[in-house]
């Protein structure tokens, strides 16, 4: 008869340094959860997950400017990552960048828009783009180009 026990799995060294940064962050040890983020970071860069983690990390401690810098990391990495894409398009328009905010909903629409049945597309295309509302609105030509 086989054994069917669950084998615990033992964290892996970037799991444990997020717990960690997750803890401080909770426990408002601010400058000890930058620290760790900085060496996972470091240590694990090679990760995808390490800058999706990041890029929230990054803003529970208030350094906005890092979190967008690494919501382009994980683009880099993973170009599909549609959530990143429309996250990045908040964090812009939120920041008063409307084209550069567009511009990435363009992108993300590229993305997402041939996993769409073709007949569905028009109202998919309408419900991605108010993810901005006036910010990235489709119908609002550029007369200036």
């Amino acid at each position: 008869m086989m054994d069917f026990k669950k084998k615990s799995k033992k964290p892996k060294p970037h799991q444990e340094l997020m717990a960690k940064i997750v803890a401080a962050v909770r426990e408002d040890r601010r400058d000890e959860a930058a620290g760790l983020l900085d060496e996972l970071l470091q240590n694990h860069a090679e990760r995808l997950e390490t800058h999706v983690f990041a890029v929230e990390a990054f803003r529970q401690l208030d350094r906005a400017e890092e979190a967008l810098l690494e919501m382009g990391v994980v683009l880099a990495l993973e170009p599909e990552y549609f959530a990143m894409h429309a996250f990045l398009a908040r964090e812009a328009a939120a920041r008063g960048y409307p084209a550069v905010a567009r511009a990435v909903l363009d992108a993300a629409w590229e993305v997402r828009r041939k996993d769409i049945p073709k007949d569905l597309r028009e109202q998919a295309k309408a419900s991605h783009y108010r993810l901005l509302e006036a910010a990235a609105d489709p119908s609002e030509g550029d007369d200036d180009a």
